[in-house]
């Protein structure tokens, strides 16, 4: 309760005579384990009322000061009787309850992790999760092995320290010594809770960190202050802002002097031609109840929200800053690549918001429709987009051509290009009521057109055609031809947002291979899986986030959160929506749990309802700190992305915007911290941070009788009804504009000045080349495959190939009562490597062996029979029968199967110019036999080849092998004295020469 006082030697008297000896008695009993005496003691609580005031002694607003304290401090006695610790009636009857879900729960839990454990094991799988705890779990069990690594590393350089989690940082402690560790963080900056990251951790060792002039085993701090981005007036602004609201009780860390940025980059001083002089702007905007205007009529496009006016005046700013009615930007920015001042350009500004779920799509709809081109990366609206909603139509059709809907939807997309009275006259040609696709087929056999009817009768077999192929084949191989063969990425990357809408079909593409990669199905039922997907999704209103286009070159805002522009920086940015309301769903839910607890709500039969147990609210309490001081270094990390302007806005009732100024203009010695814990957005911070700015209470009007000061930190605007309501007026008549020209292909044609205008843009950006297009060319992460079959012809279709078949071996034979196929070889090939990977190297290796492996593979599910059956059992046998093989039997456990590895290469030996650039080489070695004088390298290849043909194709793989070789000397510090090839279908070995 300390943190409750204000700055009144009076309330503090008062409290502490009036309450302390009550809290002081409770604490007493809790600290001996007294819950029964504690919880009677609560019960019969009596809290006293406030004092009485003399009209004449005190004005109002020191009466409401005075009162916010008292109250707060009432409000939390208050709560101890809602404490379930301290509730008779829940330690009686529902603490029993709790302690068996918690034990069953647990149980539950841990059996499944055991079973999940077991089935990546049988696979011979980890996921990243995995590999943190092994390595741990090895560090630990094995301190012969830390205590080599610890030898090993000289120095341990840690980057992002303020994001690291429990796990990694008891890695690092168990391979690092006392005087060899160099981290380096900004813990103001960790803003990824979500991902268990422990910014505690940053902050116990800051505590604990001296300046240099202590023992040798203290840790040093230097604190590194400067700020080369940001424009001096917006570092004063951000150090102004968090002195008084980032305070240990709300963020765990005070932003004393050491925390405070200074200005490394010195930028001449601000100059604006039109607009605000001032390199910092907030932007208040009044909105009322709810913030949506609706019209009189039922019509939703004749409504307008709050976040739609917002964003409108977002576009309005914009549009003055980059000068679109004048030609003359507002103000210069900085360009590094001319190093020199140039006019504000779109692609110089971004909008940030704290989350784009439901606010990015109003914002790039609104930036769009006032003229302003937009790359916006929201969180969802990708079912929805235009060119994804025609594709998944064709998906369902294919499905099932009986969707009435779905193929009028079809016929009329851009795929067949049916128009709207061509489908009128289908739709009248019958009166029987049937399906609309056998309405097609009978117009296109008897249909009163001609013309008409030959269209009909090709798409109906081009429909018929790719639902054969689409059932014999790979998902995504068909995507692919639909769009090549109907020209799908051109078409709509010609639109207006080209380049989001070709992604958005790339994306559906890869999410097709995922999907085959991942889920096991019947041959010829991966569409329907694939749609049933789809719409369940939909459904659950799980939507996808749209794809990011390549932005390179793009003229054009960015809207994306704050949690994606970290690291980034810009010279204009718009940090919109601070009013956005905390998000506190972590909070509540049946089930809570943190790193040392789990809490429940039970359920109370006889009063119908659930009560929260003392571990969650426990945990619920601790998650809302959290969370709180996470939003606070959100804030933080939003407001220091900009360079030269920075510009804030918010929708806020004005009455409540002011009553908000007015409680906190008192606290001239730093706002309390259970005041500023109280805060709903981001907003409520900026605001109450700058309540002691008279130019804020100027602009509201309010009267405070404090002592106010104008420290010219920020221009400050009030967005009034009169500019709102003429918003509204512009969203709904752009509305009703876009409609027109929907319905009238004729409205709105651009002018010729217009025209040329939009060739002369189009010519730029065809005619655009980048400097370094050669190192683009040059991915930055190849396999060994494709760096070795660079110029072979038919590289690109075997990687088609391997991306689109199902890499796991869990596939299914043809259905029962059709002849059995050969399997894929592909899929024949990965069953063949698991055998030679999960073969019993201690004992013989011999028919029998290698069938009972693989019956053992079937049991689990990793082979079917039919897989199993097709086997080449006799040439295993006689590879370990060889001396390769027998070599490979006695080097036993030290030889490495299935050996994945990452190598870094310099770019100029795969062809690039630049020879200062790394790709990262990946590949898999399917055995390494180590011997005395050095590794052998075996690769099994499963090639259908004769034996006079081995020679030629050995030579193919020669520089595969090469690779391979320099990898594992290079990894494994021993050299690589032979390479060799076994073809198992002619069943020889060849030796590859590595000179």
């Amino acid at each position: 309760l300390d943190a409750q006082h204000c700055g009144s030697d009076f309330v503090t008297d008062y409290i502490e005579q009036n309450y302390f000896p009550a809290v002081e008695t409770a604490r007493t009993l809790l600290e001996k384990d007294r819950f029964d005496l504690c919880a009677a003691h609560v019960g019969d609580l009596g809290i006293p009322n406030m004092p009485r005031f003399k009209k004449k002694l005190w004005a109002q607003d020191i009466k409401d000061t005075i009162k916010q304290p008292i109250d707060k401090v009432k409000d939390t006695l208050k709560g101890l009787r809602d404490f379930a610790l301290l509730c008779p009636k829940y330690q009686q009857r529902l603490a029993p309850q709790v302690a068996t879900q918690t034990k069953t729960l647990l149980k539950l839990m841990q059996r499944f992790d055991a079973l999940y454990a077991a089935a990546k094991q049988r696979r011979n799988v980890l996921d990243f999760a995995d590999l943190e705890h092994h390595a741990l779990k090895l560090l630990q069990t094995q301190p012969e092995t830390a205590d080599k690594l610890k030898e090993r590393f000289e120095y341990i350089f840690v980057d992002e320290y303020q994001d690291i989690n429990a796990v990694q940082q008891r890695i690092l402690e168990q391979v690092s010594r006392d005087d060899n560790v160099f981290v380096v963080g900004d813990v103001k900056q960790s803003i990824y809770g979500f991902r268990q990251s422990k910014p505690d951790i940053f902050l116990s060792q800051l505590e604990n960190a001296g300046d240099g002039s202590g023992p040798p085993e203290l840790p040093v701090r230097v604190d590194l202050q400067d700020n080369f981005r940001c424009r001096n007036e917006i570092v004063d602004f951000v150090n102004a802002l968090f002195s008084q609201t980032m305070t240990r009780a709300v963020a765990q860390m005070d932003y004393d002097k050491r925390a405070e940025l200074v200005s490394g980059f010195d930028y001449p001083a601000f100059e604006a031609k039109d607009g605000p002089r001032h390199p910092v702007e907030l932007a208040l905007l009044n909105e009322q109840d709810d913030g949506t205007w609706r019209h009189d009529s039922d019509d939703p496009a004749q409504s307008v929200s709050a976040a739609q006016r917002q964003a409108v005046w977002v576009a309005e700013r914009i549009q003055k800053i980059v000068g679109a009615q004048t030609s003359a930007p507002e103000f210069q920015v900085y360009d590094k690549k001319t190093d020199g001042f140039r006019g504000v350009e779109y692609r110089d500004i971004v909008v940030l918001m704290r989350s784009l779920s439901h606010k990015a799509q109003d914002y790039t709809e609104m930036l769009r429709l006032a003229g302003v081109p937009v790359n916006s990366q929201s969180a969802c609206g990708y079912f929805e987009a235009t060119e994804v909603s025609d594709c998944l139509t064709l998906l369902k059709v294919l499905d099932n051509p009986d969707r009435d809907i779905e193929l009028a939807g079809l016929l009329r997309s851009p795929v067949f290009g049916v128009t709207d009275t061509e489908l009128a006259k289908i739709r009248l040609h019958t009166k029987e009521r049937t399906s609309f696709y056998k309405t097609v087929s009978q117009y296109a056999s008897d249909g009163d057109e001609a013309a008409l009817c030959g269209k009909l009768n090709t798409i109906l077999s081009q429909i018929n055609a790719w639902r054969r192929q689409v059932r014999i084949g790979s998902l995504a191989d068909f995507l692919d031809r639909v769009f090549r063969e109907k020209g799908l990425l051109s078409f709509y990357a010609a639109l207006p947002n080209g380049a989001q809408r070709r992604a958005n079909l790339l994306k559906l593409h890869d999410h097709a291979i995922r999907f085959e990669h991942f889920r096991t199905t019947e041959p010829g039922t991966a569409l329907g899986r694939f749609v049933e997907f789809l719409e369940k999704l939909d459904e659950n209103q799980q939507d996808w986030a749209p794809a990011e286009p390549d932005s390179v070159g793009q003229n054009a805002v960015r809207i994306m959160s704050i949690h994606k522009s970290k690291g980034l920086e810009f010279p204009v940015v718009f940090v919109a929506e601070l009013n956005t309301r905390f998000n506190m769903r972590d909070t509540s839910g049946a089930c809570l749990i943190d790193e040392r607890m789990l809490g429940l709500q039970v359920a109370d039969k006889d009063a119908n309802a659930a009560f929260a147990s003392t571990a969650h609210q426990v945990i619920a309490d601790h998650t809302r700190q959290k969370t709180i001081a996470e939003e606070m270094r959100i804030l933080y990390v939003a407001l220091t992305r900009a360079r030269e302007k920075l510009i804030l806005t918010g929708s806020i009732k004005q009455n409540t915007c002011a009553e908000l100024l007015s409680r906190f203009a008192q606290f001239a010695d730093g706002l309390p911290g259970w005041k500023l814990s109280e805060a709903r957005s981001h907003l409520d911070w900026v605001l109450t941070g700058f309540a002691n700015q008279s130019s804020l209470h100027q602009l509201l009007g309010t009267d405070v009788e404090y002592t106010l000061c104008d420290d010219g930190l920020f221009f400050a605007q009030h967005i009034g009804r009169r500019q709102l309501d003429a918003i509204t007026n512009k969203i709904l008549d752009a509305k009703r504009s876009l409609k027109a020209t929907a319905e009238s292909p004729k409205a709105g044609c651009p002018q010729d000045k217009e025209a040329n205008t939009a060739f002369e843009t189009i010519k730029q950006n065809i005619e655009w080349r980048y400097d370094f297009s050669d190192v683009t060319r040059t991915p930055a992460k190849l396999s060994v495959s494709e760096l070795t079959h660079r110029d072979d012809e038919f590289s690109a279709a075997s990687v088609q190939r391997a991306f689109s078949q199902k890499p796991s071996i869990l596939q299914s034979s043809e259905p029962a009562g059709r002849r059995q196929k050969r399997p894929d070889a592909m899929v024949l090939g990965s069953a063949t490597h698991l055998v030679f990977e999960q073969v019993d190297l201690s004992g013989p290796v011999d028919a029998k062996a290698i069938q009972a492996m693989l019956s053992r593979l079937i049991e689990t599910g990793q082979l079917t029979e039919p897989l199993a059956a097709a086997i080449d059992v006799a040439a295993i046998v006689l590879f370990f029968n060889s001396e390769l093989g027998q070599l490979a039997k006695q080097a036993g456990g030290s030889v490495y199967r299935e050996w994945p590895f990452t190598y870094g290469l310099n770019a100029a030996e795969v062809g690039a110019q630049s020879d200062n650039e790394i790709i990262v080489l990946q590949g898999i070695i399917d055995m390494i036999i180590p011997t005395d004088e050095g590794l052998v390298i075996v690769d099994f290849k499963t090639d259908r080849i004769s034996e006079e043909a081995i020679s030629e194709r050995a030579e193919k793989y020669a520089g595969q092998m090469r690779s391979y070789a320099t990898a594992a000397a290079d990894i494994l510090k021993q050299p690589v004295i032979a390479a060799w090839l076994y073809f198992l279908c002619p069943k020889k070995s060849v030796e590859i020469n590595l000179d």
